[in-house]
């Protein structure tokens, strides 16, 4: 995580004082970087920016409602209606099958292809086909890295808005780890940068509204709700409401301080979902978001383009609408 933003300062410095950047598509490509390098090796093979633009145009068409889903027609018309995330998503099916099929003639190599490769359905000891396989890889690839990329960008943004937070998040980094690279002990010791990351996904969470189907009848705050009924959370909602946090609108990472978070109730922050199905990447998430951002704000100072109107748009995630440009100021 610490060598894929290291790499990224790289490139910056080469890019030079003053440099443009669009944020949220850097980050893409750090986070997408991570997940290469701890889940599939490296990922040789595999074009990264290529890989990181398709997923892009597929979950930007995938959270884009058009006439056919108001109208409810058959589903080959609405991949008929996308033809750009259709196209996306068959270039990501090819370039994960022929990493499969090379996988499959190569000694293993103990990373998160060769696990599913040799997992077992523990009643019918059935394993996954490659097909099965695929979706698995696919998912754990864009659902892995676009989200972090997304609570990312968010937080440069914040941070390149309130200059004292930033000297904050600089001094504690300098305090644990001076100027070596953060190791993982340092990381966890970086309680007030977590505390921006947090921060930043209650403004934005990356995934600002999560449905359900009710399984049996049951009542909501009063209200009846029959079996079968969609429930929408508006997670976005939630983080903002005014019965819940003070300030809701303001950007105040001291909030997520133990002594304010302490008597606050379990629901009214969930970026991550809540109940048996929360987020599995919860931990790794966090972590990654730490560490990559303590070793950026550490070597670069980013400002926002103040002539770039700053519009979040919802789709499946929630992004900033023409992307995020920032000025680099090297440090």
């Amino acid at each position: 995580m610490v060598a894929a933003a290291e790499a990224a300062l790289a490139r910056w410095r080469e890019r030079g004082e003053g440099a443009r950047l669009d944020i949220a598509t850097e980050m893409t490509a750090i986070t997408f970087q991570v997940i290469l390098d701890t889940m599939l090796s490296g990922g040789e093979g595999i074009d990264v920016e290529a890989a990181a633009r398709k997923i892009t145009d597929y979950l930007e068409t995938l959270g884009k409602i058009t006439p056919a889903d108001l109208l409810q027609w058959p589903t080959w018309t609405r991949v008929a209606l996308a033809p750009r995330g259709q196209r996306a998503m068959v270039f990501l099916k090819a370039m994960v099958d022929r990493m499969v099929e090379r996988r499959r003639r190569e000694p293993p190599r103990g990373d998160l292809v060769d696990l599913l490769m040799q997992a077992q359905d523990p009643e019918s000891g059935r394993r996954m086909d490659d097909v099965l396989l695929r979706d698995n890889l696919l998912t754990f690839i864009a659902a892995g890295h676009e989200t972090t990329a997304l609570a990312l960008t968010w937080s440069l943004y914040l941070l390149g808005r309130d200059p004292e937070t930033a000297a904050r998040v600089r001094a504690e980094v300098a305090q644990v780890a001076g100027e070596a690279s953060l190791t993982d002990a340092d990381v966890a010791r970086l309680t007030f940068t977590r505390q921006v990351v947090q921060e930043a996904v209650r403004l934005y969470p990356s995934l600002p509204l999560m449905s359900r189907m009710c399984a049996e009848d049951t009542e909501a705050g009063g209200h009846p709700v029959a079996k079968g009924t969609f429930i929408f959370i508006p997670i976005y909602a939630i983080h903002r409401h005014r019965r819940l946090w003070r300030d809701p609108d303001a950007f105040d990472p001291d909030r997520f301080a133990p002594s304010e978070s302490a008597g606050r109730p379990r629901f009214a922050y969930l970026p991550f979902g809540g109940g048996p199905r929360v987020c599995i990447g919860q931990a790794f998430a966090l972590t990654e978001a730490v560490a990559i951002l303590a070793t950026l704000v550490r070597g670069a100072t980013l400002e926002p383009d103040p002539g770039h109107r700053i519009r979040p748009v919802m789709r499946v995630s929630m992004r900033p609408q023409g992307g995020m440009p920032m000025t680099l100021r090297l440090r």
